[in-house]
């Protein structure tokens, strides 16, 4: 855990996430809750029921993009696969009932709110502010309208993303999309990666944490940091996900002293392997250092029962780094584009 470890934190239905598969969609009720994250015990604010899906080019297209590469680069190492389409995507039953009588240019489909940079998505020709109407010759306008409810949800959306990863792990997907008023067929390729879902939650503290299926940064850490940092961070999490921590039982309890120093080392062997996790989706070895700095500039890093010191972690990262940097290296350079 970056950030926070919390007993029984829950994400409340309709939560706005980014990224499942590098697709938009909802928690379900019980998702991150007793997770592994970033830092010490700290009170959080509980999301808003629901918040406005932000356009292409936002800090959700952001951790969708660094996602997607982490999900891609480290594939080897996750305990389970799924297919990512590198889209961000949304439909009415995102918004509230008063909000979709006046939304305009999307209709019963899957629109596109983003294109990761690189992603089987970008190869289509996809594009923010497409439309997806049919998936293999189905049409989807009115496909699991039993999801969709009075209030916002992103139930159907992380429905559809679950088919859509289905369909790809069999072949190509023969997307019917509208675009700029024309409807048009496009071939999506597969593209395997880390069965993770990435997601971007509000609230103003910089914080990370997993429960092993959602993986969560809120806009506070995005706000905070630059990408190399940020990539750290999520790989981090990441490493929890990969070495089997972020489902262990006992994590709760660490926060009330209670395995403890198992959980620091697991802390430890995250940062470490969370470098390493970077480092192969092509961010800088600096960006864990960069991190804890920063973090601690603002005030918002705390250590205690269930983590190492900010110094112990720095100067373990900085060591990593260091021997890293001496091994043969072919990686390839982010693609991230900075806010």
């Amino acid at each position: 855990m970056i950030i926070a470890d919390i007993a029984g934190r829950l994400l409340k239905p309709d939560t706005l996430l980014v990224a499942v598969g590098c697709v938009l969609a909802c928690a379900a009720s019980q998702a991150l809750a007793a997770g592994a994250g970033l830092l010490e015990p700290a009170a959080m604010p509980e999301p808003p029921p629901c918040i406005t899906a932000k356009p292409a080019g936002s800090p959700a297209l952001r951790v969708a993009t660094i996602g997607y590469q982490l999900a891609v680069a480290n594939k080897a190492d996750c305990p389970s696969h799924a297919m990512l389409s590198g889209l961000l995507l949304h439909d009415r039953a995102a918004y509230s009932e008063k909000t979709r009588r006046t939304l305009t240019g999307l209709g019963n489909g899957f629109g596109i709110l983003g294109v990761v940079a690189g992603s089987p998505a970008e190869a289509a020709g996809l594009t923010a502010g497409d439309e997806i109407i049919g998936l293999d010759g189905a049409p989807l306008t009115e496909w699991r309208t039993d999801l969709e409810s009075a209030g916002a949800t992103y139930a159907r959306v992380e429905a559809f993303t679950a088919t859509l990863s289905k369909t790809l792990s069999h072949g190509p997907a023969h997307l019917r999309i509208v675009h700029a008023g024309q409807e048009r067929d496009v071939i999506l390729a597969q593209q395997p990666g880390c069965d993770v879902s990435f997601a971007l939650l509000p609230g103003r503290k910089p914080d990370a944490w997993t429960d092993g299926r959602y993986l969560a940064v809120t806009a506070g850490l995005t706000d905070l940091v630059g990408d190399d940092a940020l990539a750290f961070a999520m790989a981090h999490e990441l490493a929890h996900v990969a070495l089997g921590h972020a489902k262990e039982a006992g994590r709760p309890l660490a926060a009330f002293g209670i395995g403890a120093g198992h959980v620091r080392q697991e802390e430890s062997q995250a940062d470490l392997l969370g470098l390493r996790f970077s480092q192969a989706a092509g961010y800088s070895l600096s960006g864990g250092a960069m991190l804890f700095n920063a973090l601690t500039k603002s005030g918002s890093l705390r250590w205690g029962l269930t983590h190492p010191s900010n110094n112990a972690r720095i100067t373990a990262l900085t060591q990593e780094a260091a021997h890293l940097a001496q091994q043969p290296s072919s990686l390839p350079k982010s693609t991230i584009c900075t806010d």
